[in-house]
């Protein structure tokens, strides 16, 4: 039975996480200097495309993006030094002041230019609707273009920790953990930028939580179908590769009565999601370009479908820098260029540790089956991210995936989480006070850790 202080201490906690999140990404917001988070500056003029109102990227060549304001590709280049889409983006001393400054510069959207952002031309519209709403107050407000993109950062952070604060809310159990995965220094640093990635986060939280939340309680309705379409759609309109982890709906016939209203409440979600993500995907199919020169879709899908096997070896081999991927999904800062300290990467194991002493599951025959389904949706989930940057990324018959990048693997986290200490036994060893308190601590010091190592590598206050 669940007690009365059980709903106030959840919420006390859900309340202590948001201000502490909160904090992290406002304060990200302004000591990362602009455009240094991964194609921030491409998801920027995307982003700018749709408050315009326009959906579709121009194509020109072999380039795809918009005729933009030329102050937004001259603020790139100011905080970058070149408008080259991929190459290095070597960690520069960049101080408050001298960014600061950059707010006389005005945003102009008299003069324009066209501004490539291949990468995300073909990107869906509701992942960056936050950055949108950014974009169209500093446009309407008459703001200067580095304070249009502030805001851009600003909402784009404080929607996603809304989404987040929502789903932690939700959840029957794991809510500890899960908050302390929520809050890795990757997972904030993008929170704090102008990243669809953010969004798409935060949406399979919300998704894991809500189903999560319903077969504890063996209920479903439609308002939870439209909400959890809603996910859908954020997610896979920007990235179909994550359309499988809308099959985890399909575990609730596992432990409820209801089995007919579930695969047929379930399978119009997937099918509804598979309908509008493919008619997305053939009206943006003429933006999609491959960006590095010499990658050839057409040869590569013809290479897999020539030597399966060959192309699961290559899958194995992509898969055995597990230390790499861990590091970035923990948090690999910049455009993946410094790394934070050891510590940094222990805490998330002692976090495990405080999560499983305050659990308490039974273990039964029916877990077995929902780990063996949940492991093999992140499994797929997992393959395709690969399958899609072998495809788009990699030249035709290498023999490992290039492109892979930890991040990629955060929406998928919760899921995973959550599912071990599901299938957890019955050990208590604390109470939940005590891992509430301590993985506000963990939180804590893994947000204050990467803020001082991101000021230092950047010089924000000043040599």
């Amino acid at each position: 039975m669940v007690s009365a202080a059980d709903p106030v201490r959840r919420l006390s906690f859900v309340h202590q996480w948001s201000i502490l999140g909160l904090l992290t990404v406002l304060l990200l917001v302004f000591i990362t200097p602009p455009f240094q988070v991964p194609d921030e500056p491409q998801h920027f003029f995307r982003a700018y495309q749709l408050s315009e109102g326009k959906l579709l990227a121009e194509v020109r060549g072999a380039t795809a993006g918009g005729m933009l304001p030329s102050s937004l590709q001259e603020l790139s280049h100011h905080f970058l030094g070149t408008s080259a889409l991929h190459t290095d983006r070597p960690v520069r001393p960049t101080p408050l002041g001298e960014t600061f400054a950059q707010f006389a510069r005005p945003l102009d959207v008299e003069k324009r230019e066209f501004i490539v952002f291949t990468g995300a031309a073909a990107y869906g519209p509701l992942a960056y609707a936050p950055q949108v709403l950014g974009l169209k107050i500093g446009t309407l407000s008459d703001a200067s273009v580095l304070a249009t993109f502030y805001l851009s950062r600003i909402i784009n952070g404080l929607c996603t920790l809304a989404l987040l604060a929502w789903a932690l809310w939700l959840m029957p159990w794991g809510r500890e953990l899960a908050a302390f995965a929520a809050l890795l220094p990757m997972a904030t640093y993008l929170y704090a930028s102008g990243s669809p990635d953010a969004m798409i986060i935060a949406s399979a939280y919300l998704y894991t939580a809500l189903v999560f939340n319903r077969m504890a309680t063996d209920t479903w309705s439609h308002r939870d179908s439209a909400l959890a379409f809603g996910c859908a759609l954020t997610i896979c309109m920007t990235k179909p590769v994550y359309v499988p982890l809308f099959l985890f709906g399909f575990v609730q016939i596992l432990s409820t009565r209801r089995r007919l209203y579930i695969l047929m409440s379930q399978g119009g979600i997937l099918l509804a999601t598979g309908v509008v993500t493919l008619a997305w995907g053939m009206y943006a199919a003429k933006a999609i370009i491959p960006v590095p020169d010499g990658i050839s879709i057409a040869g590569q899908i013809q290479k897999i479908l020539h030597d399966p096997f060959q192309y699961l070896l290559t899958l194995g081999r992509s898969l055995l820098w597990r230390e790499f991927y861990y590091k970035q999904i923990v948090g690999t800062l910049g455009w993946l260029s410094f790394e934070l300290p050891k510590l940094t990467y222990w805490l998330p194991a002692v976090a495990v540790v405080l999560a499983l002493g305050g659990e308490k599951h039974s273990t039964s025959r029916q877990n077995i089956v929902f780990v063996a389904m949940t492991l093999s949706i992140i499994g797929v989930c997992v393959a395709l991210v690969l399958t899609a940057l072998y495809v788009s990324w990699t030249p035709v018959g290498a023999v490992v995936i290039e492109g892979v990048q930890g991040r990629y693997f955060l929406p998928l986290l919760p899921l995973g989480l959550l599912t071990v200490l599901h299938a957890c036994g019955r050990h208590v060893l604390w109470r939940q006070s005590i891992v509430q308190a301590g993985m506000l601590g963990l939180i804590a010091l893994e947000a204050g850790t990467a803020l001082y190592i991101v000021a230092t590598k950047y010089s924000v206050l000043g040599s």
